[in-house]
């Protein structure tokens, strides 16, 4: 657990997930998804005071695949609840046993809580002495948001921004992801933390947006020569700028051709 400011308390398991602790108990960013990564971190946080609410940034399941473990009302955007609605649990099996072996089964009854509180475009919810600004910035997927809080000048950006690690486009907005990150230039903030990747400053954002656009062009650039979408993925490949021994390269080489698909349908008009 890295404490990033007096307030706010930043882990990895699978995906970045945080805490911030107020006078009137803690708000939770996102949850750690392998069981025993979760319990231990609900008892980390139980020395800070108990948990109000739980916002999920997004609806990929590394990020609420935990939310089981926390006794809160969970908030996100309403397009992450029909997301977390329609969670695979056969799909969560097989995430938890790729990033723990030996994990213990799942308890009886284990289920995805879905987000009771949700918002369209905003909604500031104020604990203690703390204000929380949930923003819906579409990108790494349609329901995308960020969490600002600007007492701490802190950024909570789900999978908006990844530190130096392979952005996932399956799912992506890709021309409404770079407004985004415009706006979220904007933001009065010291500390960015990202879904992925290493706490950053502020200059992680246009990192990311540069980021962004190399893929775009590098996918436009195959449209226009007139590959087909198979000949882009078979020709374009970005593994050996994300190097990552948590995952295969068979997985990371999966990953990449969805993304450039997803890029060739936007780009083309599908």
């Amino acid at each position: 657990m890295q404490r990033i400011t007096g307030n706010v308390f930043v882990g990895t398991n699978i995906c970045n997930h945080s805490f911030v602790k107020t006078k009137d108990g803690v708000v939770m960013i996102d949850t750690p998804s392998v069981p025993g990564a979760a319990l231990a971190w609900r008892s980390a946080i139980a020395a800070h005071g108990p948990v109000r609410y739980l916002v999920n940034t997004e609806g990929h399941l590394d990020h609420f695949g935990g939310n089981y473990f926390f006794d809160a009302a969970i908030v996100a955007h309403e397009g992450t609840r029909v997301a977390v609605q329609a969670a695979s649990l056969g799909d969560f099996v097989q995430m938890v046993a790729a990033a723990a072996p030996g994990e213990a089964p799942l308890p009886d009854g284990f289920s995805f809580p879905v987000p009771t509180i949700t918002f369209s475009h905003a909604l500031t919810l104020y604990i203690g002495d703390h204000t929380f600004r949930l923003l819906h910035m579409p990108g790494h997927t349609p329901s995308q948001s960020v969490v600002y809080v600007p007492e701490e000048r802190v950024l909570f950006t789900g999978d908006d921004v990844v530190n130096k690690e392979m952005p996932f486009f399956h799912q992506a907005m890709p021309m409404e992801w770079l407004e985004s990150l415009e706006k979220l230039m904007g933001l009065d903030i010291d500390i960015v933390v990202p879904g992925h990747g290493a706490v950053c400053d502020k200059s992680g954002i246009p990192e990311m947006s540069a980021t962004v656009h190399t893929w775009i062009d590098a996918v436009r650039g195959a449209i226009d020569k007139g590959m087909t979408p198979e000949e882009a993925q078979a020709t374009i490949s970005f593994l050996d700028r994300y190097p990552d021994p948590r995952a295969d390269e068979a997985t990371r080489s999966l990953f990449q051709r969805m993304g450039i698909a997803r890029l060739y349908e936007v780009l083309k008009g599908g």
